[in-house]
């Protein structure tokens, strides 16, 4: 399962701004020709190309990045219409070498509701970003820029290496025992309060926000999103603004790999797989089927998968 990445090209090449998200709501940041040694400020400029309404944007800094005030700057729109921008500034304060601001955009359109995460470098790479950047890559005969990948992990223990009290032994046949039970059945807050993890479980619930992560381009090298590509699901059809990064108790952060297809106001069914700690990754649950909480349930399969939590 490949990771969910943000677009750096060319390890060598000056970057370009994010891949524009599939959602029709684009942000860009211009930066000043020079800044001063405490900082300067950008222009965060907001388009829509639909009608939007209840709009939210934060501007965050990353990889050391500072933007006032303390790294979170929230605006708020009552609407745009398609074609309309909506530029404002914001001050930063870079990070050593090459650092980035991160905009995410959230607005309810007509038929939908969501947004993305996308991060505006600022700055070259020193000599320290340029030796991690470089480490376990290397260029095709093209010029292409590949990852190797595996290289870089932590390898493997020798096999007479002892396995902790703590981990519990393999199964030897099939499937973990978990997997092989029945999917339980649950309140949505039980998900959150008391998860069975390591099972798969069914529930039921609203949509009330997304957020999709941007695919990494062919020939591209990138960096890691902020979050998986995740749905937030609550109890009604409504829920006030919450943080995309600590969702509060009453909403379920679910893995799934395409957002656009569940409509907010319509209440779901849901299977996923718990994971075998609690947030694990940031996330409830990893999506294994849903549909209509208003059509027949599914028959009971007999074996499930869970499908990739990155958004692929």
């Amino acid at each position: 399962m490949r990771a969910p990445w943000f677009c750096l090209f060319s390890l060598i090449a000056a970057a370009a701004h994010a891949t524009q998200p599939s959602w029709p709501i684009f942000t860009d940041v211009e930066f000043p020709a020079a800044v001063a040694a405490d900082g300067g400020r950008a222009t965060v400029v907001v388009t829509v190309g639909e009608d939007a309404t209840d709009i939210r944007i934060e501007v965050y800094g990353d990889d050391h990045m500072r933007v006032d005030p303390d790294n979170k700057l929230v605006v708020q729109l009552n609407a745009l219409h398609p074609g309309q921008s909506f530029p404002f500034e914001v001050g930063f304060h870079p990070g050593p070498g090459r650092s980035y601001i991160a905009v995410s955009a959230f607005a309810h359109f007509t038929h939908t509701a969501g947004g993305s995460i996308h991060e505006f470098p600022f700055g070259q790479e020193n000599a320290e970003q340029l030796r991690e950047h470089q480490k376990c890559v290397r260029q095709d005969p093209d010029g292409t820029w590949i990852k190797i990948m595996g290289c870089d992990e932590e390898p493997a223990p020798p096999a007479n290496t002892p396995v902790p009290a703590t981990q519990p032994a393999p199964v030897a046949h099939g499937e973990p025992v978990a997997d092989r039970l029945p999917a339980l059945n649950i309140d949505l807050g039980q998900l959150r309060t008391a998860p069975p993890w390591e099972r798969r479980v069914r529930f039921e619930g609203y949509v009330v926000d997304s957020y999709l992560c941007p695919p990494c381009p062919d020939g591209a090298q990138c960096k890691p999103c902020l979050m998986h590509t995740v749905i937030f699901v609550a109890a009604t059809k409504e829920h006030a603004r919450f943080s995309w990064e600590a969702p509060p108790s009453d909403v379920v952060t679910i893995a799934a790999n395409d957002p656009s297809k569940f409509l907010p106001g319509i209440r779901y069914r849901f299977e996923v797989q718990v994971p075998e700690q609690a947030h694990a990754g940031g996330v409830d649950g990893n999506l294994l089927r849903s549909q209509r909480a208003d059509e027949p349930i599914w028959a009971e399969p007999s074996s499930v998968s869970p499908a990739p939590a990155n958004g692929e």
